[in-house]
């Protein structure tokens, strides 16, 4: 979703939004999350270990969790759209992925494994850079 390129109730727009939930979004007992890519293997190990740099590209070892950080570009969508209460409803589910330090997470459990067993809770911070500072942060915000 590109804000601001058509008007929020453009039908490719509306279209797409279905089709990007469906294939990306994560629902959990937190909120609705949503991953950057179908492809995306930046992130933990599949086992919930962490990451480890100098892992061939095309390993597979790595998954990609979901990002609170869509949470919020879903939001302002839904601002442009005039669905305050289903902003404020993304706004409620990114404060909800903070951790002890109440920093948001770059990714959180999603419904993949270890997701559900006891320490990685859906919605609940992975070991990902928190708080998220990203060049992908900055660029969004």
């Amino acid at each position: 979703m590109r804000l601001g390129v058509l008007p929020a109730d453009d039908p490719a727009v509306v279209n797409t939004l279905g089709v990007v939930d469906a294939q990306l979004g994560v629902p959990t007992a937190r909120g609705f999350y949503w991953h950057r890519a179908s492809f995306d293997g930046y992130g933990e190990k599949r086992d919930g270990s962490p990451w480890e740099f100098g892992l061939p590209d095309d390993s597979r070892i790595t998954l990609g969790r979901a990002w609170p950080l869509l949470s919020g570009e879903h939001g302002e969508y839904q601002i442009a759209a005039g669905d305050l209460a289903g902003a404020r409803r993304q706004l409620t589910a990114m404060a909800r992925t903070a951790g002890p330090g109440y920093m948001l997470p770059e990714q959180v459990w999603d419904d993949q494994p270890p997701s559900g067993s006891r320490g990685f809770e859906p919605g609940t911070p992975t070991f990902s850079a928190t708080p998220l500072t990203s060049p992908e942060a900055a660029l969004a915000g």
